[in-house]
């Protein structure tokens, strides 16, 4: 039997974020979720909004609380990178997708927000023998309005378009991880 590739772990472990971060958001502050994450398998090709102006890829969820409506896109991630050239922890995402959400923010007229789940304190092997401490943990987000205006930096050695990074100090810490985790436990528990 093959083995699981790297991209099966890493689609598995976002599956598994993206889940958490949805049932937090219902427990936490009572939103209804629209995954549109779920899409993406059936076709191999990501979720998408369908437009006179042409097609734009689709955050991973549509989230209502009370009247109003946004998008969100959630990231899990093992731990923040750090950036050498600030001295800051930091966290991204593919360039592309996040000029599609700016895309998609606009057409729709909804706000969207970019939640990044961190799981673990450890740094990556790479930054263990620069980085200040231990890499930060929990359910952290920001609007995309903000993070056009708080950009770390960019880069074009990593993602298939390139990267955006924002500091760790950009982002809003929502909660920590167990917090997160226990959230889609007592979810699963109610039949939820």
């Amino acid at each position: 039997m093959m083995g699981t590739s790297e991209f099966d772990k890493h689609l598995r472990r976002g599956r598994v974020g993206e889940g958490l971060i949805a049932k937090w958001l219902q427990r936490r502050h009572d939103c209804a979720i629209l995954p549109v994450y779920d899409l993406e398998i059936e076709t191999g090709k990501g979720p998408q909004i369908f437009t006179a102006q042409g097609d734009i890829v689709a955050p991973d969820m549509l989230i209502k609380r009370g009247d109003r409506l946004c998008f969100g896109e959630a990231k899990t991630k093992s731990c923040f990178t750090w950036h050498y050239t600030t001295s800051k922890w930091t966290t991204g995402i593919d360039l592309r997708h996040y000029e599609e959400y700016q895309r998609a923010g606009k057409r729709m007229g909804c706000p969207v927000y970019l939640f990044f789940l961190h799981l673990n304190s450890e740094p990556a092997p790479q930054d263990k023998s620069r980085c200040h401490g231990l890499s930060p943990t929990g359910l952290f987000a920001i609007s995309l309005k903000y993070a056009l205006q708080h950009e770390s930096h960019r880069s074009d050695r990593w993602g298939s378009s390139g990267m955006v990074y924002w500091a760790h100090a950009s982002l809003k810490l929502l909660a920590p991880v167990v917090e997160v985790v226990e959230a889609g436990k007592s979810l699963r528990a109610r039949g939820v």
